[in-house]
This record gives C-alpha cells, sequence and structure tokens, in this order.
C-alpha cells in the first residue's frame, strides 16, 4: 500500500494494536508479559488472592486511567484521584481506561438511579416539552390564550348577534380612576361596557368604584364566521396589548328579543361582580389554589369566566355551552362576559410554563420547599410510635402512651373511639388511612399525637423529655410532597395521565413498556422523537443487565454493590463511548443464572462498538462465552502471581496445568453432600410478611442446617432475610434495631442465643487495621515480641509493638510509614519516612527478634507462613490457622484492611467467627452471597467453614445464586416468580432436589442438571 492510502485508510479499518504488558511485577506478579488484542471480551480467573485484580486492576487499568489524567492541565488534575505509577517495565496499545467495579455509586441521598443512569434528565426534558399541565379546580388542560383561540371561540358561536370586543381597565399605582380613563381617551378609546350597557366617555358616565367592572371597547361587532379571521385579528392583538395580556368579549341582548335562559336577575352589585382574583392576576400576583374560584368555566380555547354567576362554558361543547346572562342595570338588556388572557393560568390559578429545571430536586425551582427535595423530614415517625401494628388500641399497640404517665392518652382515645368508629380491638394495621390520621390530629375528646408531641416538645428543656422525643423521631416522608422531592405544581404536568413521580415509581420494565407503547400526536412526536428514543435505549440497558425491578427514584445508596456495577455497565453503553477499556470486576455477582445471557450479551454489544472489555469473573457461562480467557494462579499469595494458561475457554479447559481449567472439564468437581440433614429441628416461623415486595408470605426457617435462599434478582430475598428475619429478631433479642419489616409475627428466637450478619463491609477503613489485629492474633504476637529476653532487658511492654500508640512506633511519621506532602495544583505526595524506612517502627523495635524475625517481618509474611514460624504458640496460631480455613492463607497479616476485597473481608469475619466458639450458644449467622471472588476451589473451603459453624451448634443461612452453593443445602426457600412486583411469593421450599422438581422454580430449572452431573461440562 502506498504511504498516501495508508494516510486516507479509514480508523477502523486499521488493524487495531494490541494491548502489551511487560515486566508487571505489582503486588505478587512476578515479572509476568502478557499481550491482549483488543477490541476483545477478555476474561480473567484464577483462585482468590492469585494475582487477577493485580494485573487487571493495579496494573493495566491503573495505567490507562494514569496517562489520561496526566494528559489534563495540572488545574484540572487537582479534582481527580491519582493513581501511582504501577510496577511494571512496559504497557503500550492501552486505551483511555473505565473501571466498573461493585461499589455503591453514592452515599447521597439525592442521587437515585434515574440520575445515575441520566435517564432522569431526559425525563425532564420530555416532559418539559410535551407535558400537559392540569389545573388543580377543574382537571382540565392549563393553555395560554392566543389571536387563534379567541378567534376559534367566535366562529363556535351562532351568526349576528350584538358582540363586543375590549380590555378589561387597568388601575396603576398612583393614578386615580379618572386619570386612568383620560389615558384611555388620549389612546383613542371614547367607549366603556358597564351594567350591561355601552357608555360614551365623552358623555361624562358615572363610573362604578371597581373598575374591574369597566371594559374599554375596542371594537362592536356581529358574528360573520367567513370574515372572523381578517376582521379582528388585529384588534384581538392590540386589545391583549392594551390589557396588559387581558381580553374581554361581551355578548349583549336586548330583553324585547326574548327573555335569555338562565337570567340570574338584576342584583348587580353581587351578580355582575367579576371575581377579586382579578385584580391579582392584573397585578401579577400569584394565586394560589386555597385562593381561587371553583368555577367550572373554559372553553378548549382556555377562556376563562371571572364569576361562576356570568357564564358556564364547559371545555368540551363551547358553542353549545348554556349561558348564565345578567340583567344589565336598565332592566332592557341581558349580557355574559368570556374573559381571556395571555398569562398560563386557569381558574384563577397562575401556574409555571413547564421546563427542565421545573422537575429536578436538585433545584430550587422544581424542589419541594418544605424538604428541599430530600424527600425526608426528621419528625415524628409513626413506625416508631406503633412499633407493632399487629398490637390493638386497647393492648397498646400507641408505645408511648403504654406508659402509666401517658395512659391518659391512650384511656381518652378508648373512650372516644365508638362515636369516631375507630376499632379499638383490631390490630392497628387494619385501621384506614383517615383513622390513623383522625388518631395523629386529634378530636375535641381526645388528643391527637400531634398534639401531644408538640406538647413535649414546649417542655424540652427537660432532659427526659429530649430523651423520650428522640425515642420517636426519624426520617420520614415529607408531609409537603408526600416523598415525591417536587414542588406541586410539577405533579401537575401529565404525560398520558401520569405525572414524572408517577413515572420514576414504576418498575423499569413498566416504565418502559410505557414509554414504548405511549400514543402521541403528529406534533408531539415531531418534538419527542429523539428523547424518547434516548429513553428507550438506555431503559433497555438496564432491563438487559436484569434491573427491570428496580424503580428510577431508587435512591443509590440503597443499591447492592452488584446491582451498582450493573447499573454503572448500563450507563457505559448509554454513552456510546468507542475506543475506551472497559475494566469489570464480578458483573454477574447478584444475578440470578436465568439472567447471566443478558449481561453476556451487554458485554459483547460494548465490545461490537469498538471497546476492548476485560472481566474478572469465576461464572463458567462467562468464561465460555469469552474471546480470550487467562487463568491466573497456580495458587494464591506468594504461589500465585503467574500466568497459567491462556487462550480460548476449550484450550483452557484442556490444559492440565490450569485449576479453572480441571473444574471446567470435570476432572475436579465440587461434590454434593454425603447425606443432607433432614431431621426435624426447631424453626423460625414467620407470619404475614408484607414490607417493599413480599406478598403477606408465611415462611419457616430450620434451625441447625444450612438454609439457602434463592431467587431471581428482585424477588424479595434481602427484604425477607435482613428487613424480616433479622430485624425482627434482632429487635427481640434487644440488638437495638427500632424499625424492622413488617410481619404479622415470628417466633422461634427463644431457640437463639443471638444472630450475626456477616457481610462484605469492611473490616476497617484505616490502613492501620490489618487481618491479623481483627482476628485477635495481632495482640499474642505483641505479647510474644514483648516475652523476648530483648524485649524484657529494654522494659519493653506489648504496647512498644503497637504502631497505633506512642512508645515504640515512629515519633516521626506516627506509625503511618509515610510523610504526606500536599500539592496545591498537583496530586499530594506520600514519601516514605526517612526515619524508619516505611517500616512504622523505631530502630530499637525493629532489633527485637523473634525466631530471627522482627514484627516488621512477621507482618509481611502469609498466613501460610506465619503458621508454620509460630508454630508451638497456640494462642496465635489459633486464629491464623482459621484464616487459613476459609482459604486466606495467601495473605499477609499486616495487609491494611482498606486494600482487602468484600469476599476477603467477609471471610475474615467469619474466620473470627469460627475462632470465637461459644459453647452450647446457638447464633443464627446470615451471609449475603458469600461467594462473591471466589473460584471454585475457594468455595470447597467456605462450604466446609459453614459445616463447622453448624457443627459448633450454630444456624446457617445465606442468600445466594451460586449453583454450587445452592446443591450443597439442606433446605431452600425459593422467592419469585419474577421480580418486583411479580416477585414476593414463595415459589417452593424443601431439598435441592425437591426444588429441582418444581416446575414453576427458575433456580430448579438450572439446579436439576447440576444435581444430576457433577461436573460443569456435562450441565452445558
Amino acid at each position: 500500500m502506498k504511504t498516501h492510502e495508508k494516510a486516507l485508510e479509514k480508523p477502523n479499518e486499521r488493524k487495531a494494536r494490541n494491548i502489551v504488558v511487560k515486566g508487571a511485577r505489582e503486588h505478587n506478579l512476578k515479572n509476568i508479559d502478557l499481550e491482549i488484542p483488543s477490541g476483545k471480551l477478555v476474561v480473567f480467573t484464577g483462585v482468590s488472592g492469585s494475582g487477577k485484580s493485580s494485573l487487571v486492576f493495579d496494573t493495566i487499568y491503573a495505567e490507562g486511567q494514569r496517562r489520561y489524567v496526566e494528559s489534563l492541565s495540572s488545574y484540572a488534575r487537582q479534582f481527580l484521584e491519582r493513581i501511582n505509577k504501577p510496577d511494571v517495565d512496559l504497557i503500550t496499545g492501552i486505551a483511555p481506561a473505565i473501571s466498573i467495579e461493585q461499589k455503591t455509586i453514592s452515599k447521597n441521598n439525592r442521587s437515585t438511579v434515574g440520575t445515575t443512569t441520566e435517564i432522569y434528565d431526559y425525563l425532564r426534558l420530555l416532559f418539559a416539552r410535551i407535558g400537559k399541565t392540569i389545573c388543580f379546580v377543574c382537571g382540565k388542560e392549563v393553555k395560554r390564550d392566543s389571536t387563534t383561540t379567541v378567534i376559534e371561540f367566535l366562529e363556535e358561536q351562532d351568526e349576528g348577534g350584538k358582540w363586543y370586543l375590549g380590555f378589561p381597565l387597568q388601575k396603576h399605582e398612583g393614578r386615580s380612576l379618572a386619570e386612568e380613563i383620560e389615558v384611555v381617551k388620549k389612546r383613542g378609546f371614547f367607549r366603556v361596557f358597564f351594567d350591561g350597557t355601552l357608555h360614551d366617555l365623552g358623555e361624562n358616565p358615572t363610573l362604578p368604584e371597581d373598575v374591574n367592572q369597566i371594559t374599554v371597547i375596542a371594537e362592536r361587532f356581529r358574528i360573520r364566521r367567513a370574515e372572523m379571521r381578517s376582521r379582528l385579528a388585529d384588534s384581538i392583538e392590540m386589545c391583549f396589548k392594551e390589557g396588559e395580556q387581558h381580553l374581554r368579549v361581551i355578548q349583549s341582548v336586548d330583553i324585547s328579543e326574548g327573555e335569555p335562559a338562565n337570567l340570574s336577575g338584576n342584583d348587580t352589585s353581587e351578580s355582575a361582580k367579576v371575581n377579586t382574583t382579578k385584580s391579582k392576576r392584573q397585578t401579577g400576583e400569584k394565586i394560589s389554589a386555597e385562593q381561587s374560584p371553583r368555577t367550572a368555566s373554559g372553553t378548549e380555547a382556555s377562556g376563562k369566566v371571572e364569576t361562576a354567576k356570568i357564564t358556564k362554558y364547559p371545555k368540551e361543547t363551547p358553542a353549545t355551552a348554556e349561558k348564565n346572562w345578567i340583567m344589565a342595570s336598565d332592566g332592557k338588556s341581558a349580557y355574559s362576559i368570556r374573559d381571556f388572557n395571555q398569562f398560563y393560568e386557569c381558574c384563577g390559578i397562575r401556574y409555571e410554563e413547564p421546563e427542565p429545571r421545573f422537575f429536578s430536586f436538585n433545584n430550587p425551582f422544581g424542589a419541594c420547599p418544605v424538604c428541599q427535595g430530600f424527600s425526608k423530614m426528621y419528625g415524628i415517625d409513626m413506625n416508631l410510635v406503633v412499633p407493632n401494628d399487629n398490637l390493638s388500641i386497647v393492648n397498646n399497640a400507641i408505645a408511648p402512651w403504654k406508659s402509666l404517665k401517658y395512659s391518659i392518652y391512650n384511656r381518652a382515645l378508648i373512650n372516644a373511639a365508638k362515636k369516631y368508629s375507630i376499632p379499638i380491638n383490631e390490630p392497628f394495621r387494619y385501621l384506614t388511612e383517615d383513622q390513623v390520621n383522625l388518631i395523629i390530629n386529634g378530636a375535641p375528646e381526645f388528643t391527637g399525637l400531634k398534639a401531644f408531641f408538640d406538647e413535649i416538645e414546649q417542655n424540652n428543656y427537660k432532659m427526659s423529655n429530649r430523651i423520650f422525643l428522640a425515642r420517636y423521631r426519624g426520617y420520614t416522608d415529607c408531609t409537603a410532597c408526600k416523598g415525591t422531592r417536587l414542588r406541586r405544581e410539577a405533579l401537575q404536568v401529565k404525560i398520558d395521565g401520569k405525572s414524572i413521580h408517577d413515572v420514576v415509581t414504576m418498575p423499569i420494565a413498566k416504565t418502559l413498556k410505557f414509554f414504548e407503547e405511549l400514543e402521541l400526536t403528529e406534533y408531539e412526536r415531531t418534538i419527542a422523537e429523539r428523547i424518547l428514543k434516548e429513553l428507550t435505549k438506555r431503559l433497555g440497558f438496564l432491563n438487559d443487565v436484569g434491573l427491570d425491578y428496580l424503580t428510577l427514584d431508587r435512591v443509590s445508596s440503597t443499591l447492592s454493590g452488584g446491582e451498582s456495577q450493573r447499573i454503572n455497565l448500563a450507563t457505559a453503553l448509554g454513552s456510546a463511548l468507542v475506543g475506551t477499556l472497559y475494566v469489570l470486576d464480578e458483573p454477574s455477582i447478584g444475578l440470578h443464572p436465568r439472567d447471566n445471557s443478558k449481561l453476556i450479551k451487554i458485554l459483547k454489544n460494548l465490545r461490537d462498538i469498538g471497546n476492548s472489555v476485560l472481566v474478572v469473573e469465576h461464572d463458567p457461562e462467562m468464561m465460555e462465552n469469552a474471546d480470550i480467557l487467562i487463568d491466573m494462579g497456580p495458587r494464591a499469595g506468594n504461589n500465585g502471581g503467574t500466568i497459567v494458561a491462556q487462550g480460548s475457554f476449550k484450550e483452557v479447559k484442556n490444559d492440565p496445568r490450569s485449576l479453572t481449567g480441571q473444574y471446567l472439564s470435570g476432572a475436579k468437581s465440587i461434590p454434593l453432600p454425603e447425606k443432607r440433614n433432614l431431621e426435624k429441628t426447631p424453626q423460625i416461623s414467620v407470619k404475614g410478611a408484607r414490607a417493599n415486595n413480599l406478598k403477606n408470605i408465611d415462611v419457616d426457617v430450620p434451625l441447625g442446617k444450612f438454609v439457602v435462599v434463592t431467587g431471581v434478582s428482585g424477588s424479595g430475598k434481602s427484604t425477607l432475610v435482613h428487613d424480616i428475619i433479622y430485624d425482627n429478631i434482632a429487635r427481640n433479642l434487644g440488638n437495638g434495631v427500632t424499625n424492622p419489616g413488617k410481619c404479622d409475627s415470628i417466633t422461634g428466637e427463644m431457640y437463639l442465643d443471638s444472630i450475626e450478619i456477616v457481610d462484605q463491609s469492611p473490616i476497617g477503613k484505616s490502613p492501620r487495621s490489618n487481618p491479623a489485629s481483627y482476628v485477635k492474633a495481632f495482640e499474642y504476637i505483641r505479647e510474644a515480641f514483648a516475652g523476648t529476653h530483648q524485649a524484657k532487658q529494654k522494659g519493653f511492654s506489648p504496647g512498644y509493638f503497637s504502631f497505633n500508640i506512642p512508645g515504640g512506633r515512629c515519633d516521626t511519621c506516627q506509625g503511618e510509614g509515610f510523610i504526606k506532602v500536599e500539592m496545591q495544583f498537583l496530586a499530594d505526595i506520600y514519601l516514605e519516612c526517612e526515619e524508619c524506612k516505611g517500616t512504622r517502627y523505631k530502630k530499637e523495635i525493629r532489633d527485637v527478634t523473634l525466631r530471627g524475625k522482627n514484627l516488621v517481618e512477621v507482618l509481611d509474611m502469609t498466613v501460610a507462613e506465619a503458621l508454620a514460624h509460630f508454630e508451638g504458640y497456640t494462642k496465635i496460631t489459633k486464629p491464623l490457622q482459621v484464616l487459613a480455613d476459609v482459604g486466606l492463607d495467601y495473605m499477609k497479616l499486616g495487609q491494611p484492611a482498606n486494600t482487602l476485597s468484600g469476599g476477603e473481608a467477609q471471610r475474615i469475619k467469619l474466620a473470627l467467627h469460627l475462632s470465637q466458639r461459644k459453647d452450647n450458644k446457638h447464633t443464627l449467622f446470615i451471609f449475603d452471597e458469600p461467594t462473591t471472588g471466589l473460584h471454585f476451589d475457594d468455595i470447597s473451603k467456605l462450604l466446609k467453614s459453614f459445616d463447622m459453624l453448624i457443627k459448633n451448634n450454630n444456624s446457617v443461612l445465606i442468600i445466594e445464586h451460586n449453583l454450587d452453593v445452592i446443591k450443597c443445602a439442606d433446605h431452600i426457600i425459593d422467592l419469585g416468580p419474577e421480580a418486583g412486583d411479580k416477585g414476593g411469593y414463595i415459589v417452593g421450599t424443601g431439598t435441592p432436589e425437591e426444588i429441582a422438581e418444581n416446575p414453576d422454580s427458575w433456580t430448579g430449572k438450572y439446579l436439576k442438571p447440576l444435581l444430576e452431573h457433577s461436573e460443569w461440562e456435562q450441565v452445558n
């Protein structure tokens, strides 16, 4: 190819540059070299600690991100997180990198699924463009009058008749009525209409005191449909201008020609009085719904009648509307008045015209003025006032009135209950909303809860009262916006009868269907076509990644790590970036096997539009669909950090060196338990669970067994396990939970001594915390060093071997190991402490050795190395052995807690519980997806740990999607059948074999082949 032809070659026709890594040594990587073709879906797998994240995130992604940040100005760089250069010789062919991890998107309560995905921005734009404002009072669409609407109104009237076109006399501050009349005369208007009669200003008529009754006449005419537009258009525009956007059309009828129907009489002092709200509108003053008259007026042209006694035109049929006539003061004629204006108002209420910021709860213009768009307010929480709604009023359902001191209030309510039809012997949850509101607001016969707490508040100078109030306070829905976050007027803007709040509270699947089936006029379609295209595309992405059950108003901070990651993935697809490197960390976490194919399709789409996708994953189906599969290992920690196998799925599966390949081929497998525990044991019984999407279900959880809760994402698993079972039992056991999920009853807690959630939250946020200190091994290590001959000679107590307190730690860096140097426009620099050389300890502490190793060297040991080093020190090896048992033998004792993954943190917590065995104490342990980050080989170790917990007289209840774990359960509780509104039911309970035979169970469908075959290959 010639040189100039190469220059003309299209970018997408050139051979993409491969990602080349040379000499990667980050963490435990063993100076590895790697070449990855760009534009491919590449999956990295391997046992926990084998170096997957070190290679993918800490080397490849870190370098891509670092190069992008370095390309920015020094001013811009100060606002971005700076990443240190990874320990690698060379990386080429790397694109700007985006990391999508299992982390909660935002802790800000203003951040929602809609705002994060930018879908809410498109919704705001759509409602601003084609939304219809509905009047608070009459329920009709609010429209602005114009020349066209006035002409259309006149063209619908009968031919002929006596008509006047004019505008209401405007009264300006500082001018008398006489002065206003003079101004009108100077502008060429010499006739006015009031009291049903036309008056000549040259005759100096006696004018009414109410200026709003005076209409300045600009034109007299008869209805001639053929010439309405050509004759009156200019006059109408002139009247709108002179009347300061107000115009009046008057029809007059002589009594001699026949008395009109609905004549109101000649009480002109009241009947003909134009509504006082008119004067407010003329001065530009906003009129609230409470101030507005309840008129049933208006036409399709949005004409407004200023008093119900003047006219009554239904909007649907203005031409045939029955008119209310008013007798003129001379008794010879009757008239009706029709008011038009160019303001955006109806029924005396002026509305804001929709614009995007009108629907933003982050903008003062659209946010609820009371809660400022937060949706919640700190006040009396009825869930705390009535903590158990299964109790009746007689049985003290209202907690603050239970005490002897305040029981008088409860008695007063009981005495008045019959009069107000309040059922005092029924469970509180059966009371209607009106009955609850009556109890809150009170009545003459009894004090309501609101007045009761207000009375306590007035005496809050007393400590006892402040404590009492705090007991019943919490964040509840804003009383003004009812939790919608928006001002009242914004909710009156509708599309196909739905407000923006209605849309964001629907499940995503339902929202997508709503917009796909939305019927619009040709004009609306022209305006909204591009907006709707973006909306449906982004909603479709969320639907495809298995998040169809979420709502757009779901607060981001309440999402799980897996949900957050998939939302970020959908957002990335919506942005349609190309030429980018995407790095994902186990995107299948939290996803039911049924939805895996959707996720894989999304990742392939991301690849196909021109991106490179690197995924750290343990899911077999994901591995099978990878373009390239890379297995790291062979083991963890110092025994890992190399590439064991690389190639296609088939090549890795058949590689005998690959531990992953052995599991994929069936050479190794996670065996079914030899025997399931089918004995009848005590159980936790839940009746009528109805929190979130749970459909008033009953469920039994057998104790002393391995119980797994399954179901598709969004089916109600977390609600059942966390909100119902844990929160209610924890409250009953006195663990301080104050607002558990609602259910009729929960029994069986008498069989438990405690209940524990072992989650994936960090074991510590500070780098000073580490695995050895968390499992209580470090304190015994310090005691061992303090017991050496050297330490005793120098008088070093165990405290001297801590880097958290003064004594043995370095005084220069305070035990941090580095010195922070702040740079204004550059990233802060962390320099190794020159005094301690990054070891955290003083030299005299580093000189103390135990079996040839000082404390710094001990903290740098892996768990496996430490077990060998401290052989014979039972207090040290006991907790360390448990760390090894849960698969963490590769982890260094001094690894900072803030560098641990969620799965590692969870297993460290599990190790702590295993090491603290309590004789004859029965604990229910709850785990939420404990297989996160675990390889097949790690799962085997985890299952053994669960068996150990159960053998120690405990119970294990977990939420899980991993089929290898589910197949080993003693008992399964399967929820579904679908997500969101279509979920929340018990699909089936029983052994894995029983669930596998359940035709309604998605879990059973995928579980059945796994029970028949022990290796994954035969399942697929």
